[in-house]
């Protein structure tokens, strides 16, 4: 019968936890603060978009200047 090994990372690793790794309630509330800083100040950069977001398939004609028919064949409806 074959013996198991265990490699030195295996017979260490979930027992062995290092001070340095640890992370405390702090450290995850001022992540999450420094986190949503950097969202509201990426987000206020951007212009307000004044386009619509949906079209309807009348105004898509006519942007594409193309008939009904097409536009059927296009979107596959």
């Amino acid at each position: 019968m074959e013996k198991l090994t265990k490699s030195c990372h295996e017979e260490t690793y979930p027992h062995r936890i290092f001070a340095a790794r640890l992370i405390t309630l702090y450290d995850l509330a001022r992540s999450k603060k420094q986190l949503v800083d950097k969202l509201v100040a990426v987000l206020s950069l951007r212009p307000p978009s004044q386009t619509k977001r949906w079209l309807k398939s009348q105004q898509v004609r006519r942007m594409l200047k193309i008939s009904p028919g097409t536009f059927q064949f296009l979107t596959g409806l």
